[in-house]
């Protein structure tokens, strides 16, 4: 492992740096890896920390965290262990280097969470699509034992062997997850805090990177960036004594995870054009992604294709999903709009520099008209007709709202003198 050589570089905070220089590399991969402190005693509720502590730790400073966004510089390939989380990133731009190294920095400067809590329903959803549709042979590291296990060598993995998982998928698999969700809710938030002040320290950290751009002038750049302004890590561990054994049984969450089923939704816009399809696609993501981002309670899982949008949540969340899908669609064509910075990152990510915004919306538009909605493998529904009807039962609410809350009004209503010699009062309702 790249930790048992001699880095290419310590930084005066102790964050260790090895790069490895590759000519041919047509990508740069750049990896931040913090340490754990989990032992074999309590790995189970340490892997519930760090995965609290990866999906939660965020930017500081909010004009640098939308500039990251749109320049997509921003770690995205995200993995948690017990005994390390990796915030990976790979960029095709070499021009991107530094600007990505001091994203980086920037990161692990503040320790900042503000999240923290909308991050737990997040990983509560992802925990229930992973039992119902995974596969837990990835276990291996917390269940079994030797003769449970089997080794793929030219993929450095090992896994549950299929015999054992079909054996305790409602036992003890479903036990795992099971604490997993309930260590997940019941982790004091004070706790998470202090334990990633206490892991994602510069001294408990790692930079790996490789690409084509020479040794020394990459070690230049880290030597230059916000790596160098990261903190050490502090020393109090608040789950120092604690083991799985402890956690489990102070658990008050008893949530049981095979009650949350989970609803699988497609949205297809198919074209036959490849080009069309990547612009469809990147320009969707750009507009809905906030609208979906992990941060929201409801915790809405998507992913962005140049098929369509597919999507997981619970089944009790299901017709919030749809209605959000359907509606955050909708606006992004009704109300087109691209800002100077959003046809920049979406030219950028396409590699398209004479892209125009009519050509966008054009695409936009059609993909929008050919829309369809499944879930669960239903027959799929027009999104533009989910969309009319979803707009006019929003503006019936809307009309019903404003005319029970408004206070009652007398309105004159004309009557002819001549025949009732007076005018009748009527409320309006």
């Amino acid at each position: 492992m790249a930790e048992e050589k001699t880095p290419d570089l310590i930084l005066s905070n102790e964050l260790k740096v090895f790069y490895k220089e590759n000519p041919q590399a047509e990508r740069f991969s750049l990896k931040m890896f913090v340490g754990s402190k989990a032992s074999d005693e309590n790995k189970e509720v340490i892997f519930a920390a760090n995965h609290i502590i990866e999906h939660s730790i965020r930017l500081a400073d909010e004009q640098k965290a939308v500039q990251y966004q749109q320049d997509n510089v921003r770690p995205q390939n995200c993995i948690t262990s017990y005994d390390n989380i990796r915030f990976g990133k790979d960029l095709e731009q070499s021009s991107k280097i530094e600007e990505t190294l001091n994203c980086y920095g920037d990161i692990f400067s503040n320790w900042h969470m503000p999240n923290l809590e909308g991050e737990r329903e997040v990983i509560f959803e992802e925990w229930c699509n992973a039992r119902q549709n995974g596969n837990p042979a990835f276990l291996s590291a917390y269940l079994g034992s030797k003769e449970d296990l089997y080794t793929i060598p030219d993929k450095n993995l090992t896994l549950l062997k299929p015999e054992y998982v079909e054996q305790h998928k409602n036992t003890t698999i479903k036990g795992w997850f099971n604490d997993q969700i309930n260590y997940t809710k019941d982790l004091k938030t004070e706790d998470i805090r202090a334990y990633a002040k206490h892991i994602c320290g510069a001294d408990n950290m790692t930079f790996i990177a490789s690409g084509n751009m020479p040794k020394e002038e990459f070690l230049h750049l880290v030597q230059k960036s916000a790596l160098t302004q990261i903190p050490q890590a502090q020393k109090y561990n608040p789950f120092e004594n604690l083991t799985d054994k402890q956690a489990h049984q102070n658990l008050s969450s008893q949530m049981d995870i095979d009650d949350y089923k989970v609803s699988s939704f497609e949205v297809t816009y198919p074209s036959r054009n490849p080009e069309k399809a990547k612009i469809a696609k990147e320009f969707f993501k750009l507009k809905m992604c906030k609208g979906l981002q992990k941060e929201e309670p409801h915790a809405y899982i998507a992913d962005f294709t140049t098929k369509g949008i597919s999507a997981q949540i619970t089944t009790q969340k299901e017709k919030l999903m749809q209605d959000k899908l359907v509606s955050l669609m909708a606006a992004s064509v009704k109300d087109f709009s691209l800002s100077a910075a959003e046809m920049q990152t979406l030219q950028s990510r396409l590699k398209m520099d004479n892209l125009s915004a009519e050509t966008i919306r054009d695409i936009a538009s059609q993909a929008f008209q050919n829309a369809k909605l499944s879930v669960n493998g239903s027959k799929p529904k027009s999104i533009s007709n989910l969309a009319y009807l979803q707009g006019v039962k929003n503006k019936n609410i809307l009309h019903i709202q404003q005319n029970t809350q408004a206070p009652l009004k007398p309105k004159q209503m004309s009557v002819d003198i001549a025949k009732l010699k007076y005018c009748k009062q009527q409320s309006s309702r």
